[in-house]
């Protein structure tokens, strides 16, 4: 059975008598264990965080609305979980003073049995956050209760992973006569790359098309293959991935291919091609233009080109994949080789995380004077 680690921060929302504001840092014990109060958390991905205590406004003795947290200072809700705190109330409320804290259902928040989750917390990936624990009362008024630093898993300070690995760098120029144009039926634009590293998505700089409000709508199609003999014979095998998509406007939606499987190192041929109702061979009909390279050969990259407008024969593309040490683009195999990954990289998996539970509860200086109390 995993432990259960509570921890309590006991934080004094502001409280007016007649003393300036305050907010107070005090330390509990829970179970076995007893933790120093921390201006930072660490929490494994997964791992939730929990609230309980009291709140209340004492500049016009107004009571608790609500509890809030802030996330990189972003307002994020809390669950409805609230209840009467007639011992706090109590604790103020005697020897015939004026009442300076109201009971009623909005008092505490969280149960003993059911803590107030920081809902979200549990689906945040790894990385450093800055959280504000704070209460809105009837008056409107805020009060920051605590503020500290969160970190998650290893903070996001890992060195990434995958990278975008530009294949070919595109001009961004349409109507330089070296573009590839796509308008009629079974017209393509295929290219051979060879990679070191795993990738996992394969997508266009950029490209021109006819536009949906046009009523001429191109579909394109993305296609990638393993290379097998030569890109004509790749092209005739069933696809690694495949996706259809009808263009609205230029480079809308974009044209990206993602792998339901990272794809090993290894040769590949990305081919894009066109379809649909409106090919006609003129540009009142539908057409898709590619980004194209600078020069007509590019290191690393074989092209297929099958279109009435070939420009130089070149498009631009990136490629998602393994940051490697060196070239992610290597030369090549010789026409007539077989080449390609095979076998699906498999991402690692993680144990269940544990439950961390830390408990924020809210105390005033003057409940000093009571029974200690432990959530």
């Amino acid at each position: 059975m995993k432990k259960l680690l509570a921890i309590v921060l006991a934080v004094a929302f502001t409280i007016a008598l007649a003393v300036p504001a305050f907010a107070v840092v005090n330390l509990d014990a829970v179970g076995d264990s007893i933790v120093k109060s921390q201006s930072t958390i660490n929490i494994n991905p997964g791992d939730k965080l929990y609230i309980i205590g009291w709140a209340y406004c004492g500049s016009e003795q107004s009571a608790l609305k609500e509890m809030f947290y802030t996330l990189d200072g972003v307002e994020k809700a809390l669950p409805d979980n609230y209840r009467d705190r007639a011992d706090v109330a109590g604790a103020f409320n005697k020897d015939g003073k004026e009442p300076v804290v109201p009971g009623g259902p909005h008092t505490g928040f969280g149960k003993d049995d059911d803590l107030m989750e920081l809902t979200g917390i549990d689906a945040l990936p790894d990385g450093t956050y800055t959280i504000e624990i704070c209460a809105r009362y009837e008056n409107n008024e805020t009060e920051v209760g605590h503020t500290f630093t969160l970190v998650v898993g290893d903070g996001g300070s890992s060195a990434p992973t995958t990278e975008e690995h530009t294949a070919v760098a595109g001009t961004d120029n349409p109507i330089d006569g070296n573009a590839i144009w796509m308008n009629q039926p079974g017209e393509y634009a295929a290219a051979k790359f060879t990679t070191t590293g795993a990738f996992t998505t394969v997508k266009l700089t950029t490209f021109w098309a006819s536009e949906m409000s046009k009523e001429v709508p191109v579909t394109y199609t993305l296609e990638l293959f393993k290379f097998d003999t030569n890109i004509e014979t790749s092209m005739s095998k069933a696809p690694v991935e495949t996706a259809t998509v009808v263009a609205v406007t230029n480079g809308n939606p974009p044209a990206v291919l993602n792998l339901s499987a990272p794809a090993e190192a290894g040769t590949y041929v990305f081919k894009v091609s066109v379809g649909g109702d409106y090919l006609n061979g003129t540009n009142d009909g539908s057409y898709m233009v590619l980004d194209h390279a600078a020069e007509a050969e590019v290191p690393n990259i074989e092209y297929q080109v099958n279109a009435g407008n070939k420009g130089n024969g070149t498009f631009a593309f990136i490629v998602v994949g393994d940051v490697v040490e060196g070239e992610f683009f290597a030369a090549n195999p010789a026409e007539g080789s077989a080449s390609g990954g095979d076998t699906p990289v498999t991402p690692p998996t993680t144990g269940d995380a544990s439950l961390v539970i830390f408990v924020i509860a809210a105390v005033a200086v003057a409940l000093v004077v009571l029974k200690k109390r432990a959530f």
